[in-house]
């Protein structure tokens, strides 16, 4: 039993070695998971934007992405309207 434990242990360090080579620069996969995030947002935004307008998102497309178009700069000009 002492020996699967010596060799355990002496396999947990030359894997260590080996890992220690690979770079661990991770601000790749930050810039990834910010990304990531960044679309999901936006997604979430034109899902929203959609149901506003009477669209869903599953809808069968019986809404045309015109007429979605249409009533948000709609709505947009209503909305500056009332702000001056």
């Amino acid at each position: 039993m002492l020996v699967a434990r010596q060799r355990a242990t002496e396999a947990r360090r030359q894997l260590l070695g080996v890992l220690d080579e690979f770079p661990t620069d991770v601000a790749g996969f930050q810039e990834f998971n910010r990304l990531s995030a960044k679309e999901a947002q936006s997604e979430a935004e034109a899902d929203a934007l959609h149901e506003l307008a009477g669209v869903s998102a599953d809808d069968d497309g019986s809404a045309t992405e015109r007429e979605a178009a249409a009533w948000i700069e709609a709505e947009l000009r209503r909305l500056r309207g009332q702000q001056g």
